[in-house]
């Protein structure tokens, strides 16, 4: 099915590309393009950290480039896997499938990865995935249907990351998995030879640092999260527990990073990337998590910290462009995700109102509720980050109305403590508003394949965890602005404060590349 896909999207735009890529420019075109997206990186961020940067990481990707601090999504937030794929598509969750890192999956009435496919077999890892739920092409498809030699490969934290930046198309895409291994899925063929040599004792030595700060801690802004505790170690690896919760935690490490960076380094120079007479491409994620913190929330030394140590890492990935393809020679796009600016914790002890939604709870009183009036039964299929599932196939052999049970689960969900409003898939899928009104955000981040027959909304402060205490997307609807560089390739440094639409990024990364945009893209390129 993936040959299949690579040829059809070669055939379908060989021609597209060659006029466009040659059409209304006669600047060279970039030996290599370089996503960078950073997990939880927000503007605030890097206005509070910029004095305590070199010049050679975040700034020098400043320093030669335009900055976007307020691109919205247009979309309910649901998690880093929807914005990577609208980041890399250009559309939104009601065209290209993708609406949160995990769905409830009624075929196999389990909470499943959104890249779970039973077709291939996972190399390394649990999650055996596959790019073939996400429905839209991504920036490294365009590139490969527009130049088939063309090399794209992927390193990310997860298994949905690394499938969204790495497309359908990518010749490699490498995470980090939870049985403590780099992995991959036998979707992308095999994993390379870069990665594989990390899994033999290096993964562990990373896994196994202890987290210091760079400088004296009484130099820090903030205090460490530890407070009175604090002996001088921000973190210590912890051998007990699951490998699950033991990866959970390094992934919010300065390690991970470093790692990653490692990584994309070695990827860079063993596969040769930007040196042929095509544009390559590589994609990578990076964190600005913290072990124990909410993602957008910056008030500890450990953050601070982080922020150091990746900005060294930024600075030795940036030298080895540099010197393998030249910077002038490469188009960067720097980007953050979308993240909550306070914890339900943080507001609490504000004594400002919020609260954790119990699913399981709920899920329970709602099927009650419908058994009341329709009789025993199992009502309710499954729930997930506010999707509520409803069973369909019973509902049917009892020859009852579908759009009525949707109503009545809608109008008792409203009743909940937290939630904020209610609406049934018909609601959602008849909206019509713009970007500012709510009903018409949740059409865009609604797929009708994986989506629930019911979606609620959470009152601002207000969050819904899963099974195992972690959060589930964002709280209520309030925009999550994100930080976008775009950088390289001559480019003279400039600022745009205005709103920006994260639509527009994959069709100007690809106008930068001179190849034709995604084929679902839903903007143009920004204008500068």
């Amino acid at each position: 099915m993936r040959q299949l896909y690579i040829f059809i999207l070669a055939l379908v735009l060989s021609c597209s590309a060659t006029l466009s890529a040659q059409k209304a420019t006669n600047a060279p075109k970039p030996k290599l393009a370089v996503v960078i997206c950073v997990d939880g990186l927000q503007s605030e961020h890097l206005t509070l950290m910029w004095d305590n940067f070199s010049d050679k990481g975040f700034k020098r990707i400043a320093s030669q480039g335009r900055y976007f601090p307020n691109v919205m999504c247009n979309y309910i937030a649901a998690g880093s896997t929807a914005d990577y794929a609208s980041l890399m598509t250009g559309t939104v969750p009601f065209y290209h499938g993708i609406t949160g890192d995990k769905i409830y999956d009624d075929n196999e009435s389990a909470v499943v990865s959104i890249v779970h496919d039973n077709e291939y077999e996972s190399i390394n890892g649990k999650v055996a995935a596959s790019a073939d739920h996400l429905q839209a092409m991504t920036v490294a498809d365009a590139l490969k249907a527009a130049s088939p030699q063309s090399k794209v490969f992927s390193i990310a934290l997860t298994p949905e990351c690394g499938v969204m930046l790495g497309g359908h198309t990518a010749n490699a895409s490498v995470w980090i998995d939870t049985k403590g291994k780099l992995a991959t899925s036998n979707y992308y063929g095999s994993l390379p030879h870069w990665a594989s040599k990390m899994n033999n004792g290096l993964f562990t030595s990373y896994m196994q640092s202890e987290w210091k700060p760079m400088y004296a801690i009484n130099t820090y802004r903030y205090a460490p999260h530890t407070k009175k505790g604090f002996d001088g170690v921000f973190y210590r690896p912890q051998n007990k527990g699951t490998m699950e919760e033991r990866i959970k935690a390094f992934r919010q490490t300065p390690y991970c990073n470093t790692m990653i960076k490692d990584l994309a380094i070695g990827a860079l120079r063993e596969e040769r990337l930007g040196t042929g007479s095509q544009t390559d491409m590589l994609c990578i994620q990076f964190t600005a998590a913290v072990v124990g913190h909410s993602m957008g929330e910056f008030n500890s030394a450990e953050r601070e910290d982080l922020y150091l140590k990746l900005d060294t890492d930024l600075e030795l990935l940036l030298n080895a462009i540099d010197q393998q393809v030249g910077l002038a020679n490469t188009v960067i796009m720097l980007t953050g995700t979308q993240a909550d600016t306070y914890s339900s914790e943080t507001l609490e002890q504000l004594r400002i109102s919020a609260g954790t939604f119990q699913g399981e709870r709920a899920m329970l009183l709602l099927n009650g509720y419908l058994m009341s009036i329709h009789g025993d039964g199992r009502w309710v299929s499954g729930f997930h980050a506010r999707h509520i599932t409803l069973n369909k196939t019973y509902i049917e052999a009892k020859g009852l109305s579908m759009a009525r049970l949707r109503e009545e689960t809608a109008e008792f969900m409203s009743e909940f403590d937290g939630v904020a409003s209610a609406y049934t898939a018909d609601q959602i899928l008849r909206a019509t508003g713009g970007d500012d009104d709510l009903l018409a955000l949740l059409r865009n981040s609604y797929y009708k394949r994986r989506s629930g027959d019911v979606v609620f909304t959470l009152l601002p402060g207000w969050c819904v965890r899963d099974e195992n205490g972690e959060q589930v997307g964002y709280q209520g609807t309030a925009p999550h602005p994100i930080p976008v560089y775009f950088a390289g390739m001559g480019m003279e440094s400039a600022k745009y404060d205005g709103n920006v639409n994260i639509t527009a990024l994959a069709p100007t990364l690809c106008a930068l590349m001179q190849i034709p945009q995604p084929n679902a893209a839903r903007s143009q390129r920004i204008q500068w």
